[in-house]
This record gives C-alpha cells, structure tokens and sequence, in this order.
C-alpha cells in the first residue's frame, strides 16, 4: 500500500503522490522525502478526505507489510 523503505519517525518526511484516480487509498502511494533505516510494521491509512498529504498518517500495526 506504501513504499514503506525505512523507519518512520515522522510522518512529515513522507509525501502522498497520487497514482491515479482518487477514489481510496490503494490509489495512492507514498514517497519517502526525508531519513530512512529500516522498513517494516507501518501502514497508512486515511484520515480525511484524500486532498492532500496532509489528511493521512502513518499507522504502526505490529506487522510486516
């Protein structure tokens, strides 16, 4: 659902790239714009109308994407 290559720390250093229509999240991924080490147990999930990066955050879910 996401190119999740490194840990999140912040949600900030990532950014929604929108990859067609946008009608749910599977349409879209995201691009990671800051420090990255480790890749694992995050997902994302929507949590407002998908307009922006903005609306969305990043979600630990204990397991390997």
């Amino acid at each position: 659902m996401g190119l999740n290559i490194g840990t999140i720390t912040d949600a900030c250093q990532w950014e929604c790239v929108n990859t067609g229509t946008i009608t749910d999240a599977y349409q879209w991924e995201f691009v990671n714009t800051g420090t990255i080490t480790d890749a694992y147990q995050w997902e994302f999930v929507n949590t407002g109308t998908i307009t922006d990066a903005c609306q969305w955050e990043f979600v630990n879910t204990g397991h390997d994407l």
